[in-house]
């Protein structure tokens, strides 16, 4: 139940930026971790995130879809914070990719930010739900 919620928030908050307003709300937070953050990014993320819980939540009948649906937008929250901690990371080292396997896009590490924070997180729940 939980993996498959955490799949739907780390999908739907990495893809949202594809369809997002991308010149809205700059985040001063993050300026110099990651410049082009946005705070509508942000919000579409777990907006997106929590449609994909929901949906997800439907389709393989969980119960309470409400709560499911806000769990996979705060977890959209927390694959973001370690998208802006791995950028943190890699900018303290002065590297621009954290491998060469996927030359371009910041190594496997930048694929699976959001996944290293947000993996525990659904490991705990998964622990505790039983």
């Amino acid at each position: 139940m939980a993996c498959g919620l955490g799949a739907f928030g780390g999908v739907g908050n990495r893809y949202w930026r594809l369809f997002c307003w991308p010149g809205g709300w700059r985040c001063q937070t993050c300026a110099k971790n990651q410049p082009n953050k946005t705070w509508a990014g942000l919000f579409g993320g777990m907006a997106l995130a929590a449609v994909a819980g929901l949906i997800g939540a439907l389709w393989f009948h969980f119960g309470s879809i409400f709560y499911l649906a806000l769990a996979a937008a705060g977890l959209a929250v927390v694959g973001q914070i370690g998208d802006l901690a791995e950028s943190a990371l890699k900018r303290h080292f002065n590297v621009k990719d954290s491998g060469r396997i996927i030359p371009g896009h910041g190594g496997v590490l930048d694929r699976v930010d959001g996944l290293v924070f947000v993996a525990p997180l659904v490991a705990l729940f998964l622990y505790f739900a039983r």
